[in-house]
């Protein structure tokens, strides 16, 4: 009998224990809250590189504007200058990433010009699966 009341004490001293029961609470909540906070992050960077873009396609618009722009000239090669220079003024990003694309608009001179950009996250936790972020300006010729 007296063995089994020992057992039983030890078991109780055991249990009664509380030391690292800060380690494993800091454990179980740690991950989550790095997780959470990291994601934020990423969604701001996500965010204010789509207003960087935004920008960046207005400053592209008003270089046709402000340039000799022909309102004749064809979608092929405008796309390419437009491509050209929003490469060279973009600041943020990997500027090969950068897609631009010009179409034919509702009016007879209008056009459309859709920026396309794969955004990488810092971390990738989505495996290979980029945001594809995107804006498009409606511009007119003279």
């Amino acid at each position: 009998m007296a063995r089994s009341t020992r057992a039983i004490v030890r078991i109780w001293r055991f249990l009664k224990k509380d030391q690292g029961v800060t380690a494993v609470e800091f454990a179980l909540v740690a991950l989550p809250f790095f997780l959470i906070l990291l994601g934020t992050f990423e969604v701001g960077r996500a965010l204010h590189f789509r207003a960087t873009l935004d920008d960046l396609a207005d400053r592209t618009i008003r270089q046709i504007y402000i340039s000799e722009f022909d309102p004749t000239t064809d979608e092929a090669s405008l796309e390419a200058q437009m491509t050209h220079y929003a490469r060279s003024i973009m600041t943020r990003g990997d500027p090969s990433l950068l897609n631009v694309d010009v179409s034919p608009g509702a009016g007879a001179r209008s056009r459309t010009m859709t920026l396309n950009y794969n955004f990488r996250f810092t971390v990738n936790v989505t495996g290979d699966a980029d945001l594809m972020l995107h804006t498009t300006r409606a511009f007119a010729g003279s």
